[in-house]
């Protein structure tokens, strides 16, 4: 019997977090919890015949990916196709392989542009297609699938704002990425699925490399670091409804080499495992409060008066949400600096590469998005009170305007 997810007082008017929350009690049962096997943990994401393991985070998943397909394949130059609205932190450790990484543009519906796909591939052999399912709304249509085909192309599912698999996402792949990381309070954890089913089909003799290729990771890089340690002390101060003073996050982020993401090792830690082991009992439970806040901040936009358009960027019918977005009308910058005055977490996403921050004629939709678009948490941990109180600040600060 599935266990019930219920939101507990955690300093009920402490700031909101980006990230949600583990509760005390969670973090007890864990360690003190036999630690299910990685096949059990895997299984809510896995269909019949995938293949599947963890990694720390999806930037080595990435990595793992171009490492296998070079031993599979015995390519040592690999060209990977991604969609020009991406992370470009994500991209760090391709970079560092001397991966050639073009990017094609999405339409206005974050789709690709296909016919933008079929140009770039007169101009390289593309080996690997990265599509992406933004914000948990699948995004694979019939068109994809044929420019893979004719073009030989594995594809990569990039699922890691989805939160388990639904109808449209990690039914054709080859490869599906997820990152329960970004949906529970764990410190890390990512999942990389081998598809049988996908559309290349897969054999059984590329599985072995796969392995190869994760232990030649594993052995690269140094041993365990304390950031799983650090985060679970961090996220027990949180608990306490202690919010250390945090910097203020600007609109346009620069471009910065140094990411945190180099101070993880690419195995996911015992303690996350634990933690997930906890979390996949109550998947169902956390959907849906994901769906309710994503509603709940809607409304406090709208009643806010505050100059978005009066429509979510998603539909909730199917998928859960990762983020709430909304579009800005204009002076997206100003209210970002607003929201962050009222104490909301609100973000923006994600940090362009600088190829197509200069490529303005080519890559437009991505660069005009990443600037009309502010998004919001709503994880399990945010209580119907918080966004309630915040809703009543945005008011306030809008009467005051209109006072002024």
């Amino acid at each position: 019997m599935k266990k019930t997810y219920q939101y507990t007082n955690h300093g009920e008017m402490a700031r909101i977090t980006l990230s949600p929350l583990p509760k005390f009690k969670e973090i007890i049962s864990a360690v003190f919890s036999p630690l299910k096997t990685d096949e059990e943990l895997l299984k809510p994401w896995c269909r019949s015949g995938d293949n599947a393991l963890f990694m720390s985070s999806s930037t080595w998943s990435l990595l793992l990916l171009v490492r296998w397909y070079k031993n599979v394949y015995n390519c040592k130059h690999i060209t990977i196709l991604v969609p020009d609205f991406f992370c470009n932190t994500s991209l760090s450790f391709l970079r560092e392989d001397k991966i050639n990484i073009v990017f094609y543009p999405l339409k206005e519906d974050m789709f690709p542009d296909i016919e933008a796909c079929k140009k770039l591939a007169k101009e390289s052999n593309i080996n690997l297609f990265v599509l992406v399912h933004y914000f948990g709304n699948p995004r694979l249509n019939k068109e994809t699938i044929l420019f893979c085909k004719e073009n030989n192309s594995l594809l990569i599912e990039d699922a890691t704002h989805v939160l388990w698999p639904i109808p449209g996402v990690g039914e054709v792949g080859d490869i599906v990425l997820y990152s329960p990381h970004k949906h529970f309070p764990i410190p890390d954890g990512a999942i990389f699925i081998l598809r049988k089913k996908g559309l290349n089909k897969i054999s059984n003799n590329m599985i072995l490399p796969l392995i190869e290729a994760k232990n030649s990771i594993f052995d690269e890089t140094s041993s365990l670091s304390f950031e799983a340690l650090l985060w679970l002390i961090k996220r027990l101060i949180q608990n306490l409804g202690i919010r250390l003073p945090s910097k203020k996050k600007i609109f346009e982020e620069p471009f910065n080499s140094n990411n945190s993401i180099y101070k993880k090792h690419p195995k996911m830690s015992g303690s996350g495992k634990h933690l997930l082991g906890k979390y996949i009992l109550s998947i169902d439970e956390i959907s849906l409060i994901r769906k309710k806040n994503t509603n709940l901040w809607q409304k406090a936009f709208v009643s806010s008066e505050l100059n978005i358009s009066n429509q979510l960027d998603q539909s909730l019918n199917i998928h859960t949400p990762y983020l709430a977005s909304f579009k800005i009308n204009n002076n997206t910058e100003a209210l970002f600096y607003y929201l962050q005055d009222l104490g909301l977490p609100v973000s923006t996403w994600p940090d362009l590469p600088p190829e197509i921050k200069i490529a303005n004629d080519t890559h437009k939709e991505a660069i005009k998005r990443r600037h009309d678009y502010l998004y919001l948490p709503v994880h399990q941990s945010i209580s119907d009170l918080q966004i309630q109180k915040s809703q009543e600040r945005m008011v306030q600060f809008i009467s005051q305007l209109k006072n002024y």
